[in-house]
């Protein structure tokens, strides 16, 4: 599987989605992310803030961000193009394909 990245506000950064991530949406919103809709783009942001933050935890990486700058920083196109990389994870994973690891 390739491994996914997400550029906020001219910075790349990784995106793994993790279990820790998952928790902390659930306790922000009292939503496992499989109950939110495609099209509640506020707390599927909120879940991929959550990936960002957690995934640059464990990798060892600065990320400071607040929700809010996050979301300011995030362009539409690249919400959009994580969307397809994140289907495209799926569908590999579906195929049988392992996840690399580091």
């Amino acid at each position: 599987m390739k491994q996914i990245k997400i550029t906020i506000g001219g910075t790349e950064y990784p995106y793994q989605e993790t279990m820790g991530a998952m928790l902390a949406f659930k306790r922000e919103t009292g939503l496992d992310i499989t109950q939110v809709a495609p099209e509640d783009t506020e707390n599927n942001l909120k879940y991929m803030y959550q990936v960002v933050k957690h995934t640059c935890k464990v990798t060892g990486r600065e990320f400071k961000m607040t929700f809010e700058e996050f979301v300011d920083n995030f362009h539409s196109l690249e919400y959009s193009r994580l969307l397809l990389d994140i289907a495209d994870q799926v569908s590999d994973f579906q195929k049988g394909a392992a996840p690399k690891k580091k």
